[in-house]
């Protein structure tokens, strides 16, 4: 899951990095932090801040690109495990209460602003991105309000502003090998 952590802390930093250009303060932004201990205590680093956190993971089922074997060794082709595409949803909760409320508003209006205008991030526009990720693709997800207040609900959280984000598509790829087959022959038509 390391992987997950480096991806989500330069995105985390990239749109620190662009709130504090918008509105500059002497502490971050945005923190990539539940809201709720596991104890049910509001994490205090949260307060004022945006936080930004997964709220699931999910295989990606509809990109298929797998070639079983690679070459090896002289004559011989590996065969690896295929590769499992993950994507991420990510919530984007302003929790700002009180007379805070509107700067909050004004944060997630700045952060749909944010990933408007830069929706896919490759190592062009990322320098640090993982090299097993190609390119990470934020797609805002439209979550009907049963769904959200359950989804709020299970963070521990109370209603406040957020946006939900499908952050398409990590790659995992084991690299290690399965078996290892030697390469076909050519047969001689003429027996």
């Amino acid at each position: 899951m390391a992987v997950i952590k480096s991806t989500l802390t330069l995105i985390r930093d990239r749109l620190d990095q662009h709130l504090g250009n918008l509105e500059p303060r002497p502490d971050e932004w945005v923190v990539l932090s539940n809201v709720v201990n596991n104890d049910g205590r509001v994490e205090e680093r949260t307060r004022n801040k945006l936080a930004m956190m997964v709220v699931n993971v999910e295989q990606d089922t509809t990109i298929s690109t797998y070639n079983p074997t690679v070459p090896g060794r002289g004559n011989v082709y590996t065969v690896v495990a295929p590769p499992i595409y993950v994507n991420l949803l990510v919530m984007f909760y302003a929790n700002f209460t009180g007379t805070s409320y509107p700067q909050g508003l004004a944060v997630l209006s700045s952060t749909l602003s944010f990933f408007q205008q830069t929706p896919v991030f490759t190592h062009q526009n990322l320098p640090g991105l993982d090299p097993s990720v190609d390119r990470l693709a934020f797609e805002l997800n439209s979550t009907d309000l049963t769904a959200l207040n359950h989804l709020l609900g299970a963070a521990g959280v109370k209603s406040l502003p957020c946006v939900l984000y499908k952050v398409r598509a990590l790659v995992f790829r084991s690299g290690m090998p399965v078996a290892e087959v030697p390469a076909a022959e050519r047969l001689d038509p003429n027996g």
